[in-house]
């Protein structure tokens, strides 16, 4: 069944057009009638496209065979993962906050902008934040997207605070997260990570 939907192009006025998704482009579909991503649509419809409404009432059907209730149950499990994530990050536990990145090859750990591999990685967080007093994070934002049966991702962005010892003032930051997860052999695992904070 295809997706009926208002489609505008800068100059063009709006036209209706019919997409009739296939193979992993219907994984897309709950993300393109969620919320306008310029960047993921743009091999769908071409750049100077953006898809402003859909007249479509059963999403459910677009989703690979996720029904809403199967869609929820993977956001929950998501989020409470992440939950866990975050209070081994503020207990600077860096082992079993990247815990549940891939150990195969293949998994892409980003933090601003520079490539590291797992073992760098957590290097990089036990040298950097290992002995601070405190470390505080606060999700100010997050939304879990379900792109498959086994396939999500979890975005966020927040706050912190963190203090090195009682001698130096706490620092105020802010970060974005991005998380892919997988579901590989019956486990949720993260293929992807990118940080920025500043």
């Amino acid at each position: 069944m295809p997706l009926e939907a208002i489609i505008t192009q800068p100059g063009a006025g709006e036209t209706t057009g019919v997409w009739n998704p296939s193979g992993t482009d219907k994984y897309l579909i709950p993300v393109l009638l969620k919320i306008v991503r310029p960047c993921l649509l743009s091999h769908l419809t071409g750049p100077n496209f953006l898809i402003l409404a859909h007249r479509q009432k059963d999403v459910g059907n677009y989703m690979a065979g996720i029904d809403m209730h199967t869609k929820k149950e993977i956001e929950d499990i998501i989020n409470n993962l992440m939950v866990e994530i975050v209070t081994a990050a503020e207990a600077r536990n860096w082992a079993k906050t990247f815990s549940r990145l891939t150990r195969k090859e293949g998994g892409l750990f980003f933090l601003n902008n520079r490539h590291y591999t797992l073992k760098s990685l957590l290097a990089f967080f036990g040298e950097s934040y290992g002995i601070m007093k405190s470390l505080k994070m606060r999700v100010v934002k997050s939304e879990v997207i379900v792109f498959s049966p086994d396939a999500a991702a979890w975005i966020g962005y927040g706050d912190g605070q963190l203090q090195r010892d009682d001698t130096t003032p706490e620092t105020t930051y802010s970060f974005t997260e991005t998380w892919i997860w997988q579901k590989i052999d019956e486990e949720w695992t993260v293929t992807h990570y990118h940080e920025s904070t500043g």
